[in-house]
């Protein structure tokens, strides 16, 4: 399991993770979908090619401040 963004880097969707390294995704299509959201991503890494095969993508809740309330 895999956390980062997925961003567009050379065309490609990247997932970039915390330490700056960036790595291929072969499911462009479903990349696409969550392009600047940060994810929970499954699949396994090619560390050859420096890519991984995606199994799923999981968007991560952002918690939003509670607002106030009027008194």
């Amino acid at each position: 399991m895999f956390t980062g963004t997925i961003v567009k880097d050379r065309g490609k969707y990247v997932l970039k993770v915390a330490n700056g390294s960036a790595y291929q995704l072969d499911d462009q299509q479903e990349a696409g979908q969550y392009d600047g959201r940060e994810v929970k991503l499954v699949g396994t890494m090619d560390e050859n090619q420096h890519n991984v095969n995606v199994v799923s993508i999981e968007l991560i809740s952002v918690k939003t401040p509670t607002q106030s309330r009027d008194r």
